[in-house]
């Protein structure tokens, strides 16, 4: 019975994957209108916390965008290394391109990243606003794909999956969590037609959200108690009866989320069950699902180790290595990824336990060089 159970969420996450491949497909981008693009301004909004070494090439590909209608507003978020030198001199060279602002001090009941964005968007001008992380970086084409994907889908809010760059073994391992839920996990369809506003999912490296919908939930401050503010933001303009859309990154946007073992046990640790809402049972749920489909057939092939396709426990086996090579091949990550897929279970489970334990204790969370507490 369970070999059966075991093989039927096997072909669920087969068709999960086939469905997704449809949901994320690239689409040819269609020529602009002969007025433009619509008129429609896009502020590019870009909080920056220690990331001296990432602005230079992330400002690079933003003023190298396609996009006719944008402006850059970065701001400093209190960093204690030389981003603000590095944010005034790119301003110097760009004026008009480039406006730097420095805020210093954090308001007690504000996360970081929260406070920074909201006085971000007060300074804004555009009908739209992007919100990018300091980190990633950009294909000259990125803003224009996502504006013209919120135009042909009716979305208001639309986020990308962006491509992961893994560096470290640590990376190799823990980081592509992040598409294996996307992919295999979720179907992105089916999230999408929900009604329910806690089926909805953003990335933070990149929300392009409509400013007039932004302003209607509240800002950032309606979300400025939130670790997880990206997907907090996408369910509050869920809830508004707008909808949102994921969208694939791959050669379009960049980021390298972490650069060792603890930034990643840290990052996953503060995200994970924010990313459920604090809702337990879904998150128990998917966690159990989880173990008894992608990696207790590992274990059972080890305590059984026949290598034959009479062994069930081999073949289910392979079909969930071939699932993540070929998941490896669409969002372009090294193929070493999917052999270690077991230890990416493991660890994946280890630091969603770690969230839960403490979000539920009312344990301390790292983010940034700062400390927050969350209570749900």
């Amino acid at each position: 019975m369970l070999i059966t159970l075991t093989y039927a969420f096997l072909a669920y996450a087969a068709v999960v994957f086939l469905l997704n491949l449809w949901y994320f497909r690239r689409r040819r981008p269609f020529a602009p209108p002969p007025g433009g693009e619509g008129g429609d301004k896009i502020s590019v909004l870009v909080p920056a916390r220690n990331e001296q070494a990432n602005l230079p090439r992330c400002l690079d590909s933003l003023l190298a965008q396609s996009y006719p209608g944008l402006e850059i507003l970065v701001m400093d978020d209190d960093s204690t290394d030389g981003t603000w030198a590095l944010l005034q001199g790119y301003a110097e060279r760009h004026p008009g391109r480039i406006r730097a602002f420095r805020n210093q001090g954090l308001p007690a009941d504000w996360i970081g990243k929260c406070w920074t964005c909201a006085r971000l968007a007060e300074l804004a001008t555009g009908q739209w606003l992007a919100f990018v992380d300091a980190d990633t970086y950009h294909h000259p084409d990125s803003i224009r794909h996502a504006f013209q994907e919120a135009r042909r889908r009716g979305s208001t809010l639309v986020s990308y999956v962006p491509e992961l760059l893994l560096g470290r073994l640590a990376e190799k391992i823990g980081v592509p969590v992040i598409t294996f839920a996307f992919y295999l996990l979720f179907p992105m369809g089916v999230v999408r037609w929900l009604k329910s506003r806690y089926a909805a999912m953003a990335v933070g490296t990149f929300i392009l959200v409509r400013r007039e919908v932004y302003d209607r939930i509240g800002g950032h401050a309606g979300l400025r108690h939130d670790l997880v503010e990206d997907v907090a933001m996408a369910r509050a303009v869920k809830a508004l009866g707008e909808a949102v859309d994921l969208l694939d990154g791959t050669g379009l946007l960049y980021t390298r989320f972490y650069h060792n073992a603890r930034e990643v046990w840290n990052g996953f640790s503060k995200a994970a069950f924010g990313a459920f809402g604090f809702s337990f049972l879904p998150y128990a749920v998917t966690l159990v699902f989880t173990y008894a489909l992608f990696l207790n057939p590992f274990l059972m092939l080890a305590m059984h180790p026949a290598l034959s396709f009479y062994n069930p426990f081999f073949n289910q086996v392979l079909a969930i290595l071939a699932l993540r090579f070929l998941l490896a091949l669409r969002v372009r990550q090294p193929p070493l990824t999917a052999l270690l897929h077991p230890a990416m279970v493991v660890f994946g489970l280890l630091f969603c336990l770690n969230s839960l334990w403490r979000i539920a204790w009312g344990m301390p969370i790292e983010w940034k060089q700062r400390q927050y507490r969350v209570s749900k």
